[in-house]
């Protein structure tokens, strides 16, 4: 999946906001199904955008061409077996999150949750939906080019206990650390309990 090409338009919205909606995009929902959850949420009380706007949006994360460019393959000979175990795990966890919604990835997707993985890979075990909403972030560029976020996220570790969990909550509160869209944080205590197992 081509994205080097794509240009977002900028939007009259909070980051938070964009993030939330481009990832759940991601997931395999559609701009209906955004909206309703949007209006669902407490957090996103202000003005919401209209069903047009997320189609929008939508079009903009989507590749030149095939839109659902689910082209990574279990038996692609050029990755590793390991590489396609992570990929499986994670999958699985995403499968799982979107109710179906989401059955695969792009091969630049996969790239990307490979790279996550191996910097960070009690990522798979502990929180594999994590590592793919961080891949998203780096590959989709969503929240603009800068990855310091997702640095912190991955130097901190807050995925591997509730220590670690209350000390990265407690560097973003005070400043110490650049800000992790709403979604990070929002789903962190669900994405903690998947490697619960």
């Amino acid at each position: 999946m081509d994205t080097s090409g794509t240009q977002r338009t900028k939007r009259r919205m909070s980051p938070d906001l964009q993030t939330t909606i481009e990832h759940r995009l991601a997931m395999g929902n559609t701009p209906t199904d955004v909206r309703e959850y949007l209006e669902r949420q407490n957090s996103y009380r202000t003005t919401l955008p209209s069903i047009k706007t997320i189609s929008r949006m939508r079009q903009e994360l989507m590749p030149k061409g095939d839109a659902t460019s689910d082209d990574w393959d279990l038996f692609d000979e050029g990755r590793s077996v390991e590489d396609a175990r992570t990929l499986l795990r994670v999958l699985g966890a995403v499968v799982d999150q979107s109710g179906g919604k989401k059955t695969g990835f792009a091969n630049e997707e996969a790239d990307w949750i490979i790279k996550i993985t191996d910097r960070a890979p009690t990522l798979v075990s502990r929180a594999p939906t994590l590592a793919w909403v961080l891949a998203c972030a780096c590959w989709l560029d969503i929240g603009g080019v800068d990855r310091q976020p997702v640095d912190m996220m991955l130097a901190l570790a807050p995925w591997k206990s509730q220590a670690k969990q209350e000390r990265y909550m407690d560097m973003l509160r005070k400043g110490a650390i650049p800000k992790a869209p709403q979604l990070w944080i929002g789903i962190m205590d669900i994405l903690v309990d998947e490697g619960g197992e």
